[in-house]
């Protein structure tokens, strides 16, 4: 967690001396991994935080910087982006480009973040009306919006995760989804918050995620239903045949698949709790562990099981239904 902390503020600092004033936007073009993590706590402490996704086009970033107008640019070398070509945009655009630490000291591959007294605090002075994250919805209904988020807010968001799944500085969460989403980024502050352990890999891949498992002892992971069907592709050829430390299993995003759910639990023996939520909102309800407690029922064919399309109970959001 020190050198966590340290890296974050190592580019607060590097912003201020860039001549990049708090309070306005700074992009951030990383890949998952520790890097990205450090540059979402040091911008968002002082600046409007917009993560973008890594993966977009030359076209695509050119067209969301000039949507943003953000007052920097933090990016680094990786597979999709040469630290040049955005150095050049950004010349190209008047943005300031800097470019990120390539990776944390001492990091493994899987970006283990190692356990320890947490950096994230539920009730810091800087939390308030301040926006923290700038985030893009997923263009299902349309043109994206972009959706802001007050440090508040993601306090909120983040203190409800940590209390809702009760994670501990024992836990250690495996986050899949992607960090420019809601999801990745509150399930990554809410174990931290927790004082746990973080494993990011940079993308799904099948031995890494059984490494996780087995030699790190993941006792938790998140991610979108197309990473879960990719998740039993994998353990088809590869099953785990020792003794996991899995507590639960987090699917977000879209709904997810009935069989999926069955065949997961049954693979990796742990629930599979599903939820539902918005980039607007962030979660809106969820099944906790204590729901599937109290709620699952026994399936002579696969175990203990919930009714389909269960999305659980509000999330630290009021839910009702209006008049037109």
């Amino acid at each position: 967690f020190e050198d966590l902390w340290r890296q974050a503020l190592e580019i607060e600092m590097a912003l201020r001396s860039a001549g990049v004033a708090p309070g306005g936007c700074v992009a951030v073009l990383l890949p998952n991994g520790p890097e990205m993590i450090a540059a979402l706590l040091g911008v968002s402490r002082l600046w409007a935080c917009a993560p973008l996704n890594p993966a977009l086009t030359a076209s695509e970033l050119e067209q969301t910087l000039r949507r943003l107008r953000p007052a920097a640019l933090i990016a680094s070398q990786n597979e999709a982006w040469s630290i040049d070509t955005c150095l050049k945009l950004g010349s190209s655009l008047g943005i300031p480009v800097l470019d990120a630490i390539p990776s944390m000291a001492n990091a493994r591959q899987t970006a283990e973040i190692a356990s320890g007294t947490s950096v994230i605090s539920s009730g810091t002075a800087d939390c308030g009306a301040n926006v923290a994250l700038l985030l893009f919805t997923s263009a299902t209904s349309g043109h994206a919006k972009l959706v802001p988020h007050t440090q508040a807010t993601l306090s909120a968001w983040v203190g409800t995760i940590r209390d809702a799944f009760q994670l501990t500085p024992r836990d250690k969460a495996l986050v899949l989804s992607p960090l420019f989403h809601t999801q990745g980024i509150v399930s990554a502050f809410a174990q931290l918050l927790a004082g746990g352990m973080v494993l990011i890999p940079r993308c799904f891949d099948g031995p890494t995620f059984s490494s996780c498992l087995i030699d790190f002892g993941a006792t938790w992971y998140n991610c979108v239903p197309t990473t879960h069907s990719a998740v039993l592709a994998h353990l088809s050829d590869h099953p785990i045949s020792q003794q996991i430390g899995l507590r639960f299993i987090r699917s977000s995003g879209a709904s997810l698949p009935p069989d999926v759910m069955r065949d997961l639990t049954d693979a990796l023996g742990a629930p599979v709790l599903d939820g539902y939520g918005m980039a607007e909102t962030g979660a809106i309800s969820f099944v906790t562990p204590e729901i599937f407690r109290s709620m699952a029922r026994l399936d002579p064919e696969i175990g203990l099981s919930l009714p389909s399309g269960l999305v659980g109970r509000p999330a630290g959001l009021e839910v009702a239904i209006l008049d037109s």
